[in-house]
C-alpha cells in the first residue's frame, strides 16, 4: 500500500505503552514539545477490562504520575483514551475505536512491550511478538500514516569473548525468525534449547530480536524505524532530573545496594555497560516519529544508547552506589562484599551472605510465628537471587552499539549521571526526602542493635560511644522522628569557603536538648564528613555529679558567663581546640529562648575564636521541636516564676518518665543555613547579627504547631490544610507530624506562633493598605498581630 504524506490531513498520533515507565516520558515530551510538532491529539491505549477501568488507569497511572505535574492542566486536553490491548487481534480496539485511529492517526509510537526478563517463551512472545505483529497491521491499516516507530532493544544481538560491536542492522538469527515463532506459537519450543541455539541470554532479548526481523518482513512498505535503548534508567533533564518510576533493570540493582540486600553480585569490575537515560531515549522516539533524523527510506535501526566512550564500568557503578547511599542511608546502607567471577568463589559468598542469614531468620520467624514477616523475607530472597540469575549477563559482558546519530552530548559524564539515578532511586522509589532524613526516635528504623551502630565511628573514645548507645535509646523513647535537612547541608558545605578553615556550628538553643541531638546526628551518621563537635556549654554543667565528667569526655568544656573581662581559662581551651582541628558547636543567643524567638547574640566567643588567628566558617543550624522537655517549666517561667538551675534530682526525674512512657516530645528537624566567614578582617557584630538571621530562616512550622493555634483559635473556615497551604505559598514548610495530643496551655501556644507567624507579615502590611479582601486571611491577622 502508499503512504503518501503529502495527501493526508491527519494529524493523530497513538502511542502505546503509556502506563510504562518510557511511554509516559514519551507523552511527557509529547506534550511539553507541542508547539513544535503538527499533531491536534494523541491517542493513547490502555489496556483494561472495560472503559471505567481504563479511564482509571490512565488518570492514576499516567496522567496523576509526577512525571506530569509541571506541565499545564490545559496540556492534558490533548490525550483521547483508547482502551484496548496490542496482543490481541486490531490491538483490541472497539470497531469505532479501530475507525477512528485508521482516520486519524498519521504517527505512532510503540512503546508497550513486557520488559520482564524470564518471561514463559509463550507469554514474552505473545506481548513483544504479536503486539509488534498487531501494530504494524493497524499501521498497515492507516492512509495517512507517515511515521511508526517501534521501540526494542540494543541487546537483541548476542554477546560474544571480549567487546561486542554490535551494527544498526537486524541481529542474525540460526533460522528464519517465522520459523522460530511458528514453533513458539505451537508450542513446540522449549525455552532453554532455543536459547542455547539463538544465543540469547532470556526470552526477553530473544522476543524482541523476533520482532525485528517480522516487523522488516511485514512492514517492509511503511515508514518504520526500530529503535533500540540500551539500559534505561532516570531521567536526566525531563520531566526533571532523577525522575523514575520502574524498579526494573539497572535500578533494581541500585535499590538491592543502596539498601544493603544486595551483598554479592557477579559481575567483572571493568565490564562496560551501557545505561542510558529515559529522557533521551524518549526524545529519540519523538524525533523519529516526527522525521527528526536523517532521511530514510526503506525501515531502519536506530540505536539510543550512550556509545562505548560514555559507558560506565561496573566497578564505577558500584563506587556510585555505595558512595551516594552511603550518605542517603536507607536500611542497613550498601554491605556489598564481594563482586567478581560467577565461580566457586561467588557461590560460596552468595551461600554466606544471603543463604545462611535469610534461613537463619526465616527459621526465627517460623518459630515465633510470624507468617507476614516470613513470607516478606521469603520475597526478598528469591528477588535477590533472582537478580544474580538474570543481570550478570550485564555485568559481565561489554558492547559497543555503533551509531551515527550519538544520543548523548559529547559532555556526558556516566559518574555524574550515577549519582542522578540513585537520587531518583532514593526519592521516588524509595520514597525518601532528601530534606527529612531521620536519623532518630521511635519512627527511625534501626538496621542493626545500637552496641553496633555505636561502633560504626572511627577514632571517637569510649565515652562517646556510650553516650551514643545512651542517646540512641533516650531518643527512641521520648521522640517520634528526629530528621536532618541533608539538603540544606550539602548546599552549604559546597558553598563554604574552600580552604584550611575549621568549622563553628551555631545553633539555635530553645532546649537542653540541642545538647544531644546535634552531636548525636554527627556521631550516628560519620559518613556526613563533620566530626562530633567539642560543646561549649555553661558553667553550670561543670556542678553537676556524673553528668560532669561524661560530658568532660564527650567534648564539652565550659563558659563562665558575665566576668566583663578575658576568661584566660576559656582562651587557653579554645586554642588547645582549634589547634586540634576538632569543629565547635556553641549557642550565640547565650540561654535558652523559653519564647522561640531569637535571642540577642552573644558575641564573647566568637572574639575569643577570632582571637586564635584562625579562620573559620561559621554554619549556622536550627533546631525545630515539636515540643521541648522543658515546656511545663517555660509556661511557668513565661508567667514570671524565677528560672532555676538544672540539678542532677530534677534530669533524673524527668528520665523516669521517659522510662514510663510519660514523656513525647514529637517531632525535631534539624536544617543548616548559608555558612559564613570569621577570620581577623570580620566584623563581629555584623556577623552575629547575619548568624541570627541566618538562624530565623531555618524556623519551620510542623501539623502539631498549626493543630495547637487551631486548638485555641477558631477561625471560620480556616482549617489545618487551608492554614498549611497558606504558609506554603509564603515559601515556608510545614512538616508532618504523628503527635495527636495538644494540651497546650495560652503561653505555650503563643511561642509556637513563632515558628511561623514571621510569613504573614507582608500580609500585615497589605492589611494595612487595605489590599486584603479575604476574609479568612482578615481574620488569621487579626489573631496573629492583634496590636
Amino acid at each position: 500500500m502508499s503512504h503518501d504524506a503529502g495527501t493526508t490531513q491527519t494529524k493523530g498520533v497513538l502511542l502505546t505503552g503509556a502506563t510504562g515507565f518510557l511511554g509516559k516520558v514519551v507523552l511527557e515530551t509529547l506534550l511539553r514539545r507541542r508547539a513544535e510538532f503538527d499533531y491536534d491529539r494523541i491517542f493513547v491505549l490502555v489496556r483494561a477490562a472495560d472503559d471505567r477501568a481504563a479511564r482509571i488507569r490512565l488518570e492514576r497511572e499516567v496522567l496523576g504520575s509526577e512525571c506530569f505535574s509541571h506541565l499545564d492542566p490545559a496540556a492534558r486536553d490533548a490525550v483521547e483514551l483508547l482502551r484496548g490491548d496490542v496482543s490481541q487481534p486490531g490491538c483490541g480496539l472497539e470497531p469505532g475505536d479501530a475507525r477512528r485511529v485508521e482516520g486519524s492517526v498519521s504517527r505512532i509510537i510503540h512503546c508497550a512491550a513486557s520488559v520482564e526478563f524470564d518471561l514463559p517463551l509463550s507469554a514474552a512472545a505473545q506481548i513483544n511478538v504479536q503486539g509488534a505483529l498487531e501494530v504494524i497491521d493497524l499501521a498497515q491499516r492507516c492512509p495517512g500514516l507517515e511515521a511508526l516507530v517501534q521501540v526494542s532493544t540494543a541487546y537483541v544481538t548476542p554477546a560474544e569473548e571480549g567487546v561486542r560491536v554490535v551494527e544498526e542492522s537486524l541481529a542474525p538469527l540460526p533460522r528464519p525468525a517465522a520459523s522460530i515463532y511458528g514453533e513458539i506459537q505451537s508450542g513446540r519450543a522449549e525455552r532453554d534449547a532455543l536459547l542455547r541455539e539463538t544465543g540469547h541470554p532470556n526470552t526477553y532479548t530473544l522476543t524482541k530480536s523476533l520482532a525485528e526481523h517480522l516487523a522488516f518482513e511485514r512492514g517492509a512498505d511503511l515508514p518504520l524505524t526500530i529503535l533500540r535503548p540500551s539500559i534505561i534508567s532516570a531521567s536526566r533533564h525531563h520531566p526533571f532530573p532523577g525522575w523514575i518510576d520502574s524498579s526494573a533493570a539497572f535500578a533494581s540493582v541500585v535499590t538491592g545496594i543502596g539498601v544493603g540486600q544486595l551483598r554479592t553480585i557477579a559481575a567483572a569490575p571493568s565490564a562496560l555497560i551501557d545505561i542510558v537515560p529515559c529522557d533521551d531515549v524518549a526524545r529519540c522516539a519523538v524525533d523519529a516519529a516526527f522525521d527528526r533524523l536523517a532521511p530514510r527510506g526503506a525501515p531502519v535501526i536506530r540505536h539510543a544508547t550512550v556509545g562505548l566512550g560514555h559507558c560506565a564500568t561496573t566497578q564505577m557503578c558500584r563506587d556510585g552506589i555505595e558512595e551516594f547511599f552511603g550518605l542517603h542511608r536507607v536500611g542497613l546502607g550498601p554491605q556489598l562484599g564481594y563482586m567478581g567471577p560467577d565461580g566457586w568463589r561467588f557461590r560460596f559468598e552468595e551461600w554466606r551472605r544471603h543463604k545462611v542469614p535469610m534461613a537463619l531468620r526465616g527459621a526465627r520467624h517460623r518459630l515465633l510465628r510470624q507468617s507476614a514477616k516470613a513470607g516478606s523475607l521469603r520475597r526478598l530472597r528469591e528477588r535477590v537471587l533472582e537478580l544474580n540469575r538474570v543481570f550478570p549477563y550485564f555485568t559481565t559482558n561489554s558492547f559497543d552499539f555503533r551509531t551515527a546519530e550519538p544520543v548523548v552530548d559529547p559532555d556526558f559524564d556516566p559518574r555524574s549521571y550515577i549519582q542522578t539515578v540513585c537520587a531518583g532511586v532514593h526519592r521516588h522509589l524509595l520514597r525518601q526526602d532528601p530534606t527529612e532524613l531521620t536519623f532518630a526516635g521511635r519512627e527511625h528504623p534501626v538496621p542493626r542493635p545500637d552496641w553496633r551502630e555505636v561502633m560504626r565511628p572511627r577514632g571517637v573514645n569510649s565515652a562517646r560511644r556510650l553516650a551514643g548507645w545512651i542517646l540512641a535509646k533516650l531518643l527512641r523513647s521520648c521522640t517520634g522522628r528526629v530528621t536532618f535537612d541533608l539538603q540544606s547541608l550539602e548546599t552549604a558545605r559546597a558553598s563554604a569557603a574552600e580552604d584550611d578553615r575549621e568549622w563553628l556550628i551555631v545553633p539555635t538553643h530553645r532546649s537542653y536538648f540541642d545538647f544531644l541531638v546535634l552531636p548525636y546526628l554527627f556521631f550516628s551518621r560519620p559518613e556526613l564528613g563533620v566530626a562530633t563537635p567539642e560543646i561549649a556549654a555553661d558553667q553550670q554543667f561543670a556542678r553537676i555529679p556524673v553528668l560532669s565528667p561524661l560530658a568532660r569526655r564527650c567534648g564539652a568544656f565550659f563558659l563562665r558567663r558575665g566576668l566583663g573581662a578575658e576568661d584566660k581559662e576559656l582562651t587557653r581551651q579554645v586554642h588547645e581546640i582549634t589547634e586540634q582541628g576538632q569543629p565547635i558547636l556553641f549557642f550565640i543567643e547565650g540561654g535558652r529562648s523559653r519564647s522561640r524567638e531569637c535571642l540577642p547574640p552573644k558575641r564573647g566567643l566568637l572574639r575569643c575564636l577570632q582571637g586564635t588567628g584562625k579562620r573559620f566558617n561559621v554554619l549556622p543550624v536550627t533546631v525545630n521541636y515539636d515540643r521541648v522537655p522543658e515546656e511545663a517549666t517555660f509556661d511557668l517561667e513565661l508567667q514570671g516564676k524565677r528560672p532555676e538551675r538544672i540539678r542532677l534530682r530534677s534530669l533524673l526525674g524527668w528520665l523516669g518518665r521517659v522510662r514510663r512512657g510519660e514523656v513525647d516530645l514529637g517531632r525535631i528537624h534539624v536544617s543548616f543555613g548559608h555558612p559564613l566567614q570569621l577570620d581577623l578582617s570580620s566584623d563581629v557584630r555584623d556577623l552575629a547579627g547575619q548568624v541570627v538571621d541566618e538562624l530565623e530562616r531555618g524556623l519551620v512550622a510542623t501539623t502539631h504547631h498549626l493543630r495547637c493555634f487551631l486548638e485555641h483559635h477558631r477561625i471560620e473556615a480556616v482549617d489545618l490544610a487551608w492554614l498549611t497551604d497558606a504558609i506554603r505559598a509564603r515559601g515556608g514548610r510545614v512538616l508532618r507530624s504523628r503527635l495527636r495530643r495538644t494540651g497546650t496551655t495560652a503561653t505555650i501556644e503563643a511561642t509556637l506562633q513563632r515558628q511561623w507567624k514571621h510569613l504573614f507579615a507582608e500580609d500585615r502590611r497589605a492589611l494595612a493598605r487595605g489590599e486584603v479582601d479575604d476574609p479568612r486571611l482578615m481574620a488569621l491577622l487579626a489573631v496573629l498581630f492583634p496590636s
